[in-house]
């Protein structure tokens, strides 16, 4: 059964790091929390004989003719805003914090 069929949020079954995918966080160079995208040159699981995962998936590649990131992951940036106390997606749009 699936979750919403409960009442449950839709992603109350999918583990954070999935529905969080391709979104990380890292400190910036100020210490603060900095919500960031992978690029094939930063992409976390990027080694030295694999070219990286992030950046490959289809959520977490870049198209030419594609969405910003922002819009895409609306959902799961409004949710992780609720968590932190914040509106990433203002943040992103006024180049605060984040990095679109």
């Amino acid at each position: 059964m699936w979750a919403t069929e409960r009442g449950l949020h839709p992603w109350y079954f999918k583990p954070l790091t999935c529905w969080l995918h391709p979104l990380s966080i890292r400190a910036g160079a100020d210490h603060k929390p900095r919500l960031t995208l992978p690029t094939p040159e930063t992409d976390p699981q990027r080694y030295e004989d694999y070219d990286g995962f992030s950046c490959r998936t289809h959520c977490g590649r870049r198209e030419e003719q594609g969405e910003a990131a922002w819009k895409v992951l609306q959902d799961e940036l409004e949710v992780l805003g609720k968590i932190g106390n914040r509106d990433l997606i203002s943040e992103l749009l006024n180049g605060s914090e984040t990095n679109p």
